[in-house]
C-alpha cells in the first residue's frame, strides 16, 4: 500500500471515493489525521457518473494546486470501476452508467487535471488507468470501430445486459 511504502508514503495522497462520509475501508489503511507519518492526504468525494461533480471535484483540485496548498500531481491511479449486475441503468445523461464510470469518467478526470500535473516531473508523471481485468480475456478484445459502434456503447445497446448474459 502507498501509506506503508517509506518509498511512497512522503507523496501526497488525494483519495477519491464515492462518498468519503463512509471510506472505511480506505480510512482503515490510511494513517490517522496527526499521528506520526509522513503520508499527508486528502479524501474527496467523487460521483463518476456524474460530469457536473468530475468538474466540481478537478476545479477544486486545480485551485488548490495552483494555490500551492497542494503539490502537483505526479500519477493518477485509475482504477474505479462499476459493474452493474441488475438492470441497466443511465446517467442523467443518457449513458450507459458502467461506461460512464469505468472509461468516459477516466478519461474526463485525466483530461481536467493534466494542468497539475507535474511539469517538473515529465516524463515521470503518468497515468495508469487499471479499471478492469477484463481486457486481458481474450473473448473480451474486440475491435470497435465507427461512430455507430461507439454511439452504441455510450448508449448501452451494444452488447447490452439483455443480450450478453455470460459476464454473471
Amino acid at each position: 500500500a502507498i501509506a506503508s511504502s517509506p518509498e511512497l508514503s512522503s507523496y501526497y495522497g488525494l483519495y477519491t471515493v464515492w462518498d468519503a462520509t463512509s471510506a472505511s475501508t480506505l480510512t482503515s489503511v490510511l494513517p490517522a489525521r496527526g499521528a506520526a507519518s509522513s503520508h499527508q492526504y486528502d479524501i474527496l468525494s467523487l460521483d463518476l457518473t456524474k460530469r457536473d461533480n468530475i468538474r466540481q471535484v478537478t476545479e477544486r483540485i486545480n485551485a488548490q494546486m495552483s494555490a500551492r496548498q497542494i503539490p502537483p500531481i505526479r500519477a493518477l491511479i485509475l482504477n474505479a470501476g462499476l459493474q452493474d449486475f441488475g438492470k441497466q441503468s443511465w446517467t442523467d445523461d443518457g449513458v450507459d452508467v458502467s461506461f460512464a464510470a469505468n472509461y468516459l469518467s477516466h478519461s474526463l478526470l485525466t483530461l481536467l487535471l493534466l494542468e497539475s500535473m507535474d511539469k517538473e516531473a515529465v516524463p515521470m508523471a503518468s497515468e495508469i488507468n487499471a479499471t478492469s481485468g477484463a481486457y486481458v480475456e481474450e473473448k473480451y478484445k474486440t475491435l470497435v470501430d465507427g461512430e455507430a459502434n461507439f454511439e452504441a456503447i455510450d448508449k448501452g445497446t451494444w452488447s447490452s445486459a439483455e443480450e450478453d448474459h455470460g459476464f454473471r
